[in-house]
């Protein structure tokens, strides 16, 4: 079955002004080997923590998921530990093991980071 495309004037999401990012990182030893992103750029803050700088600030973080092709089997978790869209532009996010702490990927690791960002604030009024 083949998937069709979105008619004319039909939104893809429910978040005004929403923009998606796309980032795939290669880890290396303590170290991101290289990533691959338009507009967005990811550093080695500390341990297991990367900084993910945006082009320009956001209002609210919208969406964040992740997939990871691990090397060693040792599969990891992504969460946002700092979000300073709004002041900086930056997130924090950090990898982390079952126990829930931070830890660098294995040499060889690949995650694949999604990050949805709006900076509509039309988004306020649609609250509970």
């Amino acid at each position: 079955m083949a998937v069709q495309p979105h008619p004319a004037g039909v939104a893809t999401t429910n978040v005004f002004g929403e923009h998606l990012y796309k980032v795939r990182v290669t880890f290396g030893s303590n170290a991101i080997a290289s990533y691959l992103s338009k507009d967005v750029t990811i550093a080695r803050a500390n341990t297991g923590q990367y900084t993910v700088t945006f082009p320009k600030y956001h209002t609210a973080l919208t969406d964040f998921s992740f997939g990871m092709k691990d090397a060693t089997g040792a599969t990891l978790n992504f969460v946002v530990s700092a979000d300073n869209l709004a002041s900086a532009g930056t997130l924090t996010v950090e990898a982390h093991v079952a126990a829930g702490t931070a830890t660098d990927p294995a040499s060889g690791d690949v995650a694949y980071l999604t990050f949805g960002v709006s900076d509509d604030n039309l988004n306020a009024k649609y609250g509970g």
